[in-house]
């Protein structure tokens, strides 16, 4: 098994985090690692750099939000839900009252890791309220 201070652990590790609309602190992440917060800098650099020069590119980009000192992943305008979208299809879930609570903290969760980062906490705040209300 590969220690999680490898280079190659560290980047898919990362990859797939950004991928699943995580956002990322580079001095936890630095810390969870064992390594640098220079090194993990290096390791966004790398998948900055393989984002822009994929033959495969998806218009991906990562990003910084500099008022939560986070990394995340920009997707193209047309992948992300709106914070508002995500509120009317939780409505909609919610009331059919096919899911269990548990069924339904799982599908909302995945909602709002598509929800655009920007409105990400707004649709966070809204779809947690229509749950606590479900029964």
């Amino acid at each position: 098994m590969r220690r999680k201070t490898d280079r190659s652990f560290r980047l898919l590790s990362i990859s797939n985090r950004l991928i699943d609309g995580s956002e990322l602190n580079l001095e936890k992440l630095a810390e969870e690692f064992g390594v640098t917060m220079r090194t993990v800098m290096r390791d966004f650099n790398t998948l900055r750099e393989y984002l822009s020069e994929s033959d495969n590119a998806t218009g991906n980009a990562i990003a910084y939000n500099e008022a939560k000192n986070t990394y995340f992943l920009i997707k193209p305008e047309r992948e992300w839900v709106t914070a508002s979208e995500a509120a009317e299809v939780t409505e909609i879930l919610l009331d059919s009252k096919r899911l269990t609570k548990e069924e339904a903290a799982t599908v909302l969760h995945k909602i709002i890791t598509q929800v655009d980062p920007k409105e990400r906490d707004a649709a966070r705040k809204v779809i947690t309220e229509a749950y606590e209300r479900y029964e």
